[in-house]
Protein backbone atom coordinates (compact mmCIF):
# COMPACT_ATOMS: atom_id res chain seq x y z
CA UNK A 1 0.00 0.00 0.00
CA UNK A 2 0.85 3.75 -0.76
CA UNK A 3 1.69 4.70 2.91
CA UNK A 4 4.65 2.38 3.61
CA UNK A 5 7.58 2.58 5.26
CA UNK A 6 11.06 1.74 4.88
CA UNK A 7 11.67 -1.77 7.08
CA UNK A 8 15.25 -0.71 8.29
CA UNK A 9 15.41 1.56 11.03
CA UNK A 10 16.16 4.30 10.39
CA UNK A 11 19.06 6.14 12.17
CA UNK A 12 17.55 9.01 12.48
CA UNK A 13 16.46 11.85 9.96
CA UNK A 14 19.70 13.79 9.09
CA UNK A 15 19.58 16.61 7.02
CA UNK A 16 23.73 16.77 8.81
CA UNK A 17 26.35 18.96 6.55
CA UNK A 18 29.79 18.13 6.65
CA UNK A 19 32.02 21.08 7.54
CA UNK A 20 31.73 22.79 4.07
CA UNK A 21 33.46 25.68 2.61
CA UNK A 22 32.24 29.26 3.55
CA UNK A 23 30.67 30.21 0.13
CA UNK A 24 32.81 31.41 -2.61
CA UNK A 25 31.96 32.42 -6.06
CA UNK A 26 30.72 30.45 -8.97
CA UNK A 27 30.93 33.14 -11.68
CA UNK A 28 29.43 35.42 -9.56
CA UNK A 29 27.02 33.51 -7.79
CA UNK A 30 26.83 31.85 -4.21
CA UNK A 31 26.18 27.89 -5.05
CA UNK A 32 24.59 26.15 -1.79
CA UNK A 33 23.54 22.61 -2.08
CA UNK A 34 20.92 20.98 0.29
CA UNK A 35 19.95 17.39 0.42
CA UNK A 36 16.59 16.21 1.67
CA UNK A 37 15.20 12.47 2.93
CA UNK A 38 11.81 11.27 2.94
CA UNK A 39 10.73 8.74 4.50
CA UNK A 40 6.65 8.95 4.08
CA UNK A 41 6.20 6.34 1.97
CA UNK A 42 9.64 4.85 1.48
CA UNK A 43 12.98 6.00 1.17
CA UNK A 44 13.30 9.23 -1.30
CA UNK A 45 16.36 11.61 -1.93
CA UNK A 46 16.00 15.01 -2.98
CA UNK A 47 19.58 17.22 -3.91
CA UNK A 48 18.98 20.54 -4.82
CA UNK A 49 22.00 22.84 -6.52
CA UNK A 50 21.56 26.92 -6.10
CA UNK A 51 23.87 28.85 -8.71
CA UNK A 52 23.74 31.24 -11.39
CA UNK A 53 21.30 31.17 -14.39
CA UNK A 54 22.27 29.44 -16.89
CA UNK A 55 24.88 27.27 -15.15
CA UNK A 56 25.36 23.57 -16.35
CA UNK A 57 25.41 21.74 -12.94
CA UNK A 58 25.64 18.09 -12.40
CA UNK A 59 26.38 15.77 -9.13
CA UNK A 60 28.03 12.75 -8.45
CA UNK A 61 26.41 10.75 -5.73
CA UNK A 62 28.28 7.88 -3.80
CA UNK A 63 27.02 5.45 -1.28
CA UNK A 64 30.46 3.39 0.34
CA UNK A 65 32.20 2.02 -2.89
CA UNK A 66 29.65 2.97 -5.59
CA UNK A 67 29.76 6.13 -7.01
CA UNK A 68 27.55 6.89 -10.01
CA UNK A 69 26.50 10.08 -12.03
CA UNK A 70 22.79 11.82 -12.26
CA UNK A 71 21.91 13.97 -15.47
CA UNK A 72 23.87 17.32 -16.07
CA UNK A 73 20.72 20.13 -15.19
CA UNK A 74 21.11 23.42 -16.95
CA UNK A 75 19.62 26.02 -14.60
CA UNK A 76 17.91 28.25 -16.93
CA UNK A 77 16.19 31.22 -15.97
CA UNK A 78 15.29 30.12 -12.34
CA UNK A 79 18.65 29.46 -11.19
CA UNK A 80 18.45 26.04 -9.17
CA UNK A 81 18.70 22.10 -10.32
CA UNK A 82 16.66 19.58 -8.50
CA UNK A 83 17.36 15.33 -8.78
CA UNK A 84 15.28 13.22 -7.15
CA UNK A 85 15.17 9.49 -6.51
CA UNK A 86 13.88 6.46 -4.46
CA UNK A 87 16.02 4.39 -2.85
CA UNK A 88 16.16 0.65 -3.86
CA UNK A 89 14.88 -2.17 -1.35
CA UNK A 90 18.75 -3.27 -1.85
CA UNK A 91 20.41 -0.59 -0.57
CA UNK A 92 21.39 -0.77 3.47
CA UNK A 93 21.38 2.05 5.51
CA UNK A 94 24.20 4.61 5.70
CA UNK A 95 25.86 7.73 4.07
CA UNK A 96 25.25 8.86 1.24
CA UNK A 97 27.94 11.39 -0.75
CA UNK A 98 26.39 14.54 -2.83
CA UNK A 99 29.53 15.89 -5.12
CA UNK A 100 27.82 19.03 -7.21
CA UNK A 101 29.77 21.29 -9.30
CA UNK A 102 27.82 24.05 -11.87
CA UNK A 103 30.11 26.28 -13.98
CA UNK A 104 29.56 28.66 -16.60
CA UNK A 105 32.02 29.73 -18.96
CA UNK A 106 35.75 29.52 -17.18
CA UNK A 107 33.80 29.88 -13.65
CA UNK A 108 33.49 26.56 -11.83
CA UNK A 109 32.96 25.93 -8.28
CA UNK A 110 31.95 22.52 -6.03
CA UNK A 111 29.96 21.88 -2.55
CA UNK A 112 30.10 18.48 -1.11
CA UNK A 113 27.52 17.24 0.95
CA UNK A 114 26.86 14.04 3.05
CA UNK A 115 23.61 12.95 4.95
CA UNK A 116 22.89 9.72 6.20
CA UNK A 117 19.78 7.37 4.90
CA UNK A 118 17.97 4.76 5.67
CA UNK A 119 17.59 1.48 3.75
CA UNK A 120 15.58 1.38 1.03
CA UNK A 121 12.21 0.08 0.32
CA UNK A 122 10.61 -2.31 -2.24
CA UNK A 123 12.23 -3.04 -5.35
CA UNK A 124 15.85 -4.25 -6.41
CA UNK A 125 17.77 -2.57 -8.28
CA UNK A 126 21.61 -2.77 -9.83
CA UNK A 127 22.47 1.09 -9.00
CA UNK A 128 21.85 3.13 -6.10
CA UNK A 129 18.08 4.35 -7.36
CA UNK A 130 14.97 2.79 -8.42
CA UNK A 131 14.75 2.42 -12.41
CA UNK A 132 12.69 5.52 -13.91
CA UNK A 133 12.82 7.20 -10.29
CA UNK A 134 15.42 9.71 -11.18
CA UNK A 135 13.83 12.84 -12.12
CA UNK A 136 16.30 15.64 -12.72
CA UNK A 137 15.05 19.65 -14.09
CA UNK A 138 15.71 23.13 -13.51
CA UNK A 139 13.59 24.82 -10.41
CA UNK A 140 13.13 27.83 -8.59
CA UNK A 141 14.40 27.07 -5.31
CA UNK A 142 11.98 27.62 -2.29
CA UNK A 143 13.36 29.54 0.78
CA UNK A 144 13.24 27.08 3.42
CA UNK A 145 13.96 23.13 3.18
CA UNK A 146 10.10 22.90 3.66
CA UNK A 147 8.61 25.18 1.65
CA UNK A 148 5.73 27.09 2.08
CA UNK A 149 3.67 24.45 0.35
CA UNK A 150 3.39 22.56 -2.51
CA UNK A 151 5.28 19.37 -0.78
CA UNK A 152 4.90 17.04 -3.73
CA UNK A 153 8.21 17.93 -5.39
CA UNK A 154 9.47 16.33 -2.29
CA UNK A 155 7.99 13.50 -1.93
CA UNK A 156 8.31 10.31 -3.90
CA UNK A 157 7.28 10.43 -7.25
CA UNK A 158 3.96 8.17 -7.79
CA UNK A 159 3.15 7.78 -4.03
CA UNK A 160 -0.07 8.35 -2.18
CA UNK A 161 1.50 11.13 -0.69
CA UNK A 162 3.04 12.75 -3.42
CA UNK A 163 -0.49 13.12 -5.74
CA UNK A 164 -2.61 14.11 -3.19
CA UNK A 165 0.58 17.30 -2.47
CA UNK A 166 0.22 17.58 -5.98
CA UNK A 167 -3.78 18.34 -5.37
CA UNK A 168 -3.46 20.45 -2.22
CA UNK A 169 -0.15 22.93 -3.14
CA UNK A 170 -1.46 25.07 -0.19
CA UNK A 171 -0.69 21.72 2.71
CA UNK A 172 3.27 22.06 3.65
CA UNK A 173 5.65 19.53 3.05
CA UNK A 174 5.56 17.37 6.54
CA UNK A 175 8.70 15.82 6.87
CA UNK A 176 10.18 12.70 8.77
CA UNK A 177 7.38 10.36 10.65
CA UNK A 178 5.08 13.45 10.53
CA UNK A 179 4.76 12.24 6.46
CA UNK A 180 3.85 9.04 6.81
CA UNK A 181 0.36 9.04 5.50
CA UNK A 182 -1.63 8.00 9.03
CA UNK A 183 0.03 11.13 10.48
CA UNK A 184 -0.66 13.95 8.11
CA UNK A 185 -4.32 14.74 10.12
CA UNK A 186 -2.25 14.99 13.02
CA UNK A 187 0.46 17.08 11.53
CA UNK A 188 -2.05 19.27 8.86
CA UNK A 189 -3.67 20.06 12.37
CA UNK A 190 -0.12 20.87 14.14
CA UNK A 191 0.19 23.13 11.18
CA UNK A 192 -3.25 25.21 11.69
CA UNK A 193 -5.00 23.08 9.21
CA UNK A 194 -8.58 22.46 9.96
CA UNK A 195 -9.53 18.68 10.65
CA UNK A 196 -12.94 16.78 10.87
CA UNK A 197 -14.78 13.37 10.84
CA UNK A 198 -17.04 14.61 7.91
CA UNK A 199 -15.70 14.85 4.31
CA UNK A 200 -15.88 17.75 1.73
CA UNK A 201 -14.85 17.94 -2.26
CA UNK A 202 -11.13 18.75 -1.91
CA UNK A 203 -10.75 17.57 1.20
CA UNK A 204 -7.69 15.38 1.72
CA UNK A 205 -9.02 11.65 3.34
CA UNK A 206 -6.28 10.06 5.68
CA UNK A 207 -7.19 6.65 6.43
CA UNK A 208 -5.21 4.97 9.61
CA UNK A 209 -3.31 1.58 9.07
CA UNK A 210 -5.81 -1.48 7.67
CA UNK A 211 -8.39 1.34 7.32
CA UNK A 212 -10.54 0.21 3.92
CA UNK A 213 -7.89 -1.94 3.49
CA UNK A 214 -4.88 0.61 3.43
CA UNK A 215 -1.15 -0.61 4.25
CA UNK A 216 0.47 -0.58 7.79
CA UNK A 217 1.46 2.90 7.22
CA UNK A 218 -2.12 4.41 6.54
CA UNK A 219 -2.85 6.04 2.84
CA UNK A 220 -4.41 9.61 1.45
CA UNK A 221 -6.91 10.42 -1.18
CA UNK A 222 -7.98 13.49 -2.58
CA UNK A 223 -11.87 13.74 -2.01
CA UNK A 224 -13.71 14.92 -5.61
CA UNK A 225 -17.24 14.38 -4.51
CA UNK A 226 -19.39 13.38 -1.58
CA UNK A 227 -22.43 11.17 -2.13
CA UNK A 228 -24.20 10.37 0.80
CA UNK A 229 -22.42 7.73 2.89
CA UNK A 230 -20.04 7.53 0.44
CA UNK A 231 -17.22 9.80 -1.08
CA UNK A 232 -14.96 9.58 -4.64
CA UNK A 233 -11.81 9.78 -4.59
CA UNK A 234 -8.83 9.95 -6.69
CA UNK A 235 -5.36 8.26 -5.20
CA UNK A 236 -2.02 7.10 -6.52
CA UNK A 237 -0.40 3.90 -5.61
CA UNK A 238 -3.20 2.31 -3.58
CA UNK A 239 -2.70 -1.01 -4.75
CA UNK A 240 0.96 -1.00 -4.77
CA UNK A 241 1.70 -0.47 -8.35
CA UNK A 242 2.64 3.30 -8.55
CA UNK A 243 -0.83 3.80 -11.13
CA UNK A 244 -3.29 6.32 -10.63
CA UNK A 245 -7.31 5.54 -9.70
CA UNK A 246 -10.24 6.69 -8.66
CA UNK A 247 -12.97 5.25 -6.16
CA UNK A 248 -16.38 5.46 -4.34
CA UNK A 249 -16.00 3.89 -0.76
CA UNK A 250 -17.46 4.72 2.39
CA UNK A 251 -16.15 7.35 4.87
CA UNK A 252 -17.09 6.67 8.32
CA UNK A 253 -13.81 6.67 10.25
CA UNK A 254 -11.98 8.59 8.35
CA UNK A 255 -10.30 11.89 8.91
CA UNK A 256 -10.00 14.68 6.77
CA UNK A 257 -8.04 17.58 5.72
CA UNK A 258 -9.77 20.92 5.14
CA UNK A 259 -7.82 24.16 3.89
CA UNK A 260 -7.58 27.03 5.99
CA UNK A 261 -10.53 29.07 6.51
CA UNK A 262 -12.97 25.66 6.66
CA UNK A 263 -14.41 23.72 9.39
CA UNK A 264 -16.52 20.25 9.04
CA UNK A 265 -20.34 20.65 9.22
CA UNK A 266 -21.46 17.72 11.34
CA UNK A 267 -24.21 15.87 10.02
CA UNK A 268 -27.70 16.31 11.97
CA UNK A 269 -28.46 12.65 13.83
CA UNK A 270 -31.04 10.44 12.12
CA UNK A 271 -30.46 12.31 8.58
CA UNK A 272 -28.44 11.39 6.06
CA UNK A 273 -24.49 11.76 6.57
CA UNK A 274 -24.20 15.09 3.68
CA UNK A 275 -21.32 17.66 4.57
CA UNK A 276 -21.24 20.85 4.03
CA UNK A 277 -17.89 22.17 1.98
CA UNK A 278 -17.51 25.94 4.41
CA UNK A 279 -15.99 27.77 1.37
CA UNK A 280 -18.30 26.54 -1.62
CA UNK A 281 -21.75 26.55 0.25
CA UNK A 282 -23.09 26.84 -3.58
CA UNK A 283 -21.33 22.92 -4.35
CA UNK A 284 -22.81 20.83 -1.45
CA UNK A 285 -25.20 19.47 -3.81
CA UNK A 286 -22.70 19.37 -7.07
CA UNK A 287 -22.00 16.07 -8.43
CA UNK A 288 -20.57 15.75 -11.83
CA UNK A 289 -19.53 12.90 -14.20
CA UNK A 290 -17.52 12.81 -17.44
CA UNK A 291 -18.60 10.61 -20.34
CA UNK A 292 -17.07 9.89 -23.71
CA UNK A 293 -14.04 8.11 -22.26
CA UNK A 294 -12.62 4.53 -21.55
CA UNK A 295 -10.06 4.12 -19.18
CA UNK A 296 -6.73 3.14 -20.40
CA UNK A 297 -8.12 3.10 -23.80
CA UNK A 298 -5.87 5.04 -26.79
CA UNK A 299 -7.84 7.89 -28.29
CA UNK A 300 -6.90 9.76 -31.68
CA UNK A 301 -8.37 12.78 -33.37
CA UNK A 302 -11.15 14.57 -31.96
CA UNK A 303 -12.85 13.31 -29.18
CA UNK A 304 -15.99 14.74 -27.74
CA UNK A 305 -16.06 14.91 -24.04
CA UNK A 306 -19.59 15.41 -22.56
CA UNK A 307 -20.10 15.66 -18.29
CA UNK A 308 -23.06 15.24 -16.95
CA UNK A 309 -24.11 17.57 -13.48
CA UNK A 310 -26.10 19.73 -11.49
CA UNK A 311 -24.07 22.71 -11.61
CA UNK A 312 -24.25 25.63 -13.71
CA UNK A 313 -20.57 25.80 -15.79
CA UNK A 314 -18.05 22.68 -16.33
CA UNK A 315 -14.10 23.00 -17.36
CA UNK A 316 -12.87 20.46 -19.16
CA UNK A 317 -8.95 19.99 -18.70
CA UNK A 318 -6.18 17.30 -19.83
CA UNK A 319 -2.93 16.55 -17.84
CA UNK A 320 0.03 15.40 -19.89
CA UNK A 321 3.63 15.56 -20.71
CA UNK A 322 4.81 18.58 -23.42
CA UNK A 323 8.05 17.31 -23.33
CA UNK A 324 8.47 13.16 -23.05
CA UNK A 325 12.25 13.63 -22.00
CA UNK A 326 11.25 16.22 -19.19
CA UNK A 327 9.88 14.62 -16.21
CA UNK A 328 9.21 18.38 -14.91
CA UNK A 329 7.04 19.20 -18.26
CA UNK A 330 3.60 17.71 -16.91
CA UNK A 331 1.26 20.20 -17.04
CA UNK A 332 -2.86 20.21 -16.85
CA UNK A 333 -4.19 22.36 -20.10
CA UNK A 334 -7.59 23.92 -20.59
CA UNK A 335 -9.44 21.72 -23.58
CA UNK A 336 -12.47 24.09 -22.98
CA UNK A 337 -15.43 25.51 -20.47
CA UNK A 338 -19.05 25.33 -20.97
CA UNK A 339 -21.54 27.30 -18.81
CA UNK A 340 -25.07 26.28 -21.22
CA UNK A 341 -26.65 23.69 -19.34
CA UNK A 342 -29.64 23.98 -21.54
CA UNK A 343 -27.77 21.95 -23.79
CA UNK A 344 -25.40 20.15 -22.05
CA UNK A 345 -22.00 20.16 -21.06
CA UNK A 346 -19.27 19.27 -23.89
CA UNK A 347 -15.99 20.27 -25.49
CA UNK A 348 -14.22 18.61 -28.08
CA UNK A 349 -10.52 17.71 -27.66
CA UNK A 350 -7.88 18.03 -30.60
CA UNK A 351 -5.87 14.65 -29.14
CA UNK A 352 -3.31 15.79 -32.35
CA UNK A 353 -1.94 18.50 -30.34
CA UNK A 354 -0.72 16.29 -27.45
CA UNK A 355 2.71 13.73 -27.74
CA UNK A 356 1.35 10.39 -28.06
CA UNK A 357 1.57 9.13 -24.36
CA UNK A 358 -0.21 7.14 -21.97
CA UNK A 359 -0.20 3.91 -19.93
CA UNK A 360 -0.10 3.36 -15.78
CA UNK A 361 3.31 4.53 -15.56
CA UNK A 362 4.78 8.11 -14.61
CA UNK A 363 3.53 9.72 -18.28
CA UNK A 364 0.24 9.53 -18.46
CA UNK A 365 -2.51 11.35 -19.49
CA UNK A 366 -5.78 12.55 -17.16
CA UNK A 367 -8.65 14.08 -18.58
CA UNK A 368 -10.80 15.86 -16.36
CA UNK A 369 -14.16 17.66 -16.04
CA UNK A 370 -14.73 20.23 -13.12
CA UNK A 371 -17.55 21.99 -11.70
CA UNK A 372 -17.17 25.53 -11.70
CA UNK A 373 -18.08 28.30 -9.38
CA UNK A 374 -20.46 31.03 -10.55
CA UNK A 375 -17.03 33.03 -10.53
CA UNK A 376 -15.33 30.88 -12.58
CA UNK A 377 -13.24 29.55 -9.88
CA UNK A 378 -13.34 25.44 -9.05
CA UNK A 379 -16.09 24.04 -6.71
CA UNK A 380 -13.88 21.22 -5.58
CA UNK A 381 -15.83 18.67 -7.47
CA UNK A 382 -14.26 16.65 -10.61
CA UNK A 383 -14.29 13.53 -12.52
CA UNK A 384 -11.01 12.17 -13.96
CA UNK A 385 -10.43 9.51 -16.66
CA UNK A 386 -6.82 8.20 -17.20
CA UNK A 387 -6.53 7.24 -21.09
CA UNK A 388 -3.77 6.92 -23.76
CA UNK A 389 -2.91 9.51 -27.06
CA UNK A 390 -2.07 7.60 -30.22
CA UNK A 391 -2.15 9.53 -33.01
CA UNK A 392 -0.98 8.05 -36.28
CA UNK A 393 -0.05 9.85 -39.28
CA UNK A 394 0.18 8.65 -43.22
CA UNK A 395 2.65 10.06 -45.26
CA UNK A 396 3.35 8.44 -48.99
CA UNK A 397 0.88 5.93 -48.25
CA UNK A 398 2.62 4.13 -45.26
CA UNK A 399 0.76 4.81 -41.50
CA UNK A 400 2.99 5.12 -38.33
CA UNK A 401 2.59 6.55 -35.09
CA UNK A 402 4.93 9.02 -33.57
CA UNK A 403 6.47 8.19 -30.33
CA UNK A 404 9.72 9.35 -28.42
CA UNK A 405 12.97 7.66 -26.94
CA UNK A 406 12.65 8.02 -22.97
CA UNK A 407 15.08 6.73 -20.47
CA UNK A 408 18.80 5.96 -22.20
CA UNK A 409 19.83 8.72 -19.72
CA UNK A 410 18.61 7.48 -16.96
CA UNK A 411 20.65 3.57 -17.65
CA UNK A 412 23.83 5.78 -18.21
CA UNK A 413 23.26 5.78 -22.24
CA UNK A 414 22.99 9.60 -22.46
CA UNK A 415 25.88 10.01 -25.15
CA UNK A 416 25.15 6.97 -26.97
CA UNK A 417 20.99 6.99 -26.38
CA UNK A 418 19.14 4.29 -28.60
CA UNK A 419 20.12 1.76 -31.18
CA UNK A 420 18.98 1.74 -34.40
CA UNK A 421 19.02 -1.50 -35.58
CA UNK A 422 18.95 -3.36 -39.34
CA UNK A 423 16.85 -5.88 -37.43
CA UNK A 424 15.06 -6.91 -34.34
CA UNK A 425 18.62 -7.53 -32.66
CA UNK A 426 21.75 -6.38 -31.52
CA UNK A 427 23.79 -9.24 -31.77
CA UNK A 428 22.47 -9.86 -35.52
CA UNK A 429 22.00 -7.31 -37.07
CA UNK A 430 24.39 -4.06 -37.28
CA UNK A 431 24.06 -0.06 -35.85
CA UNK A 432 22.34 1.76 -38.17
CA UNK A 433 21.80 5.38 -36.03
CA UNK A 434 21.03 6.66 -33.04
CA UNK A 435 18.39 8.17 -31.38
CA UNK A 436 18.42 10.32 -28.36
CA UNK A 437 15.88 11.32 -25.15
CA UNK A 438 13.08 13.05 -26.18
CA UNK A 439 13.86 12.69 -30.32
CA UNK A 440 10.40 10.79 -32.44
CA UNK A 441 10.57 7.50 -33.39
CA UNK A 442 7.73 6.82 -36.14
CA UNK A 443 6.67 3.56 -35.57
CA UNK A 444 4.79 1.52 -38.37
CA UNK A 445 4.29 -2.01 -35.88
CA UNK A 446 6.20 -3.50 -33.07
CA UNK A 447 7.08 -7.53 -33.34
CA UNK A 448 9.36 -10.16 -31.45
CA UNK A 449 12.95 -10.14 -31.40
CA UNK A 450 15.90 -10.57 -29.25
CA UNK A 451 15.66 -10.53 -25.11
CA UNK A 452 17.09 -7.12 -23.86
CA UNK A 453 18.14 -6.70 -20.22
CA UNK A 454 18.61 -3.21 -18.64
CA UNK A 455 21.96 -3.26 -17.54
CA UNK A 456 21.39 -1.27 -14.29
CA UNK A 457 17.63 -2.79 -13.61
CA UNK A 458 18.22 -6.39 -15.41
CA UNK A 459 15.09 -5.36 -16.64
CA UNK A 460 13.73 -7.75 -19.99
CA UNK A 461 11.81 -7.37 -22.89
CA UNK A 462 11.87 -8.95 -26.27
CA UNK A 463 9.50 -6.09 -28.18
CA UNK A 464 10.79 -4.18 -30.90
CA UNK A 465 9.13 -1.27 -32.52
CA UNK A 466 10.14 -1.22 -36.45
CA UNK A 467 10.35 2.40 -38.16
CA UNK A 468 8.89 3.94 -41.19
CA UNK A 469 12.89 3.17 -42.42
CA UNK A 470 12.95 0.08 -41.76
CA UNK A 471 15.19 0.23 -38.83
CA UNK A 472 14.30 -1.75 -34.87
CA UNK A 473 14.59 -0.10 -32.12
CA UNK A 474 14.14 -2.19 -28.42
CA UNK A 475 10.73 -0.81 -26.85
CA UNK A 476 12.09 -0.74 -23.12
CA UNK A 477 13.83 2.96 -24.07
CA UNK A 478 10.56 3.93 -25.84
CA UNK A 479 7.53 6.09 -24.46
CA UNK A 480 4.82 3.47 -26.13
CA UNK A 481 1.53 3.09 -23.42
CA UNK A 482 2.80 -0.10 -22.49
CA UNK A 483 6.66 0.08 -22.09
CA UNK A 484 8.08 -3.07 -22.69
CA UNK A 485 5.09 -5.05 -23.82
CA UNK A 486 3.00 -4.91 -26.59
CA UNK A 487 0.86 -1.21 -26.89
CA UNK A 488 -2.69 -0.96 -28.90
CA UNK A 489 -2.93 0.55 -31.04
CA UNK A 490 0.23 -0.61 -32.33
CA UNK A 491 0.03 -3.25 -35.32
CA UNK A 492 1.86 -6.66 -35.05
CA UNK A 493 4.58 -7.06 -37.70
CA UNK A 494 3.96 -9.40 -40.02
Amino acid sequence: MSGRRASVAVVGLLLVLLALPAYAQAGGARMKIQARVNYADTVGIVVEVGALRHEKCGIRVGKGSEEEEVPPVDTGSKGGARWSWLVPGNVTAGTWRFEATCSRGKHLERRVRKVLVGGGFGRRSHGLWVERSMHWGAVRLPSSPAGNGGGSALYPVGQCTWWVARQRPDLPYFAERSGDAKNWAKSAAADGFPTGAVPAPGAVAVFAPGQYEAGPYGHVAYVTAVEGGKIRISEYNFKGDGGWDTRKIAWAGLRFIYRKGETETPPTPNQPLTPTPIANPSAVQATIELHGLVEDTPVAGAVPLSAVTNAAAVRFSAFYFTDLADPESGRSVTIGEDRTAADGFTATWDTTTVPNQGGPGGRTVVVTATVLEPDGEPAGVSSSTRVNVANSRTVGGVTFWPYYVVGTCEDGECEEGLHLRSGPSYDEYPTTGHRFDGEELDIICQGVGEPFISPRTHEETNVWDKLTSGDWVIDYYVDTPNRSRFSAPLPRCN
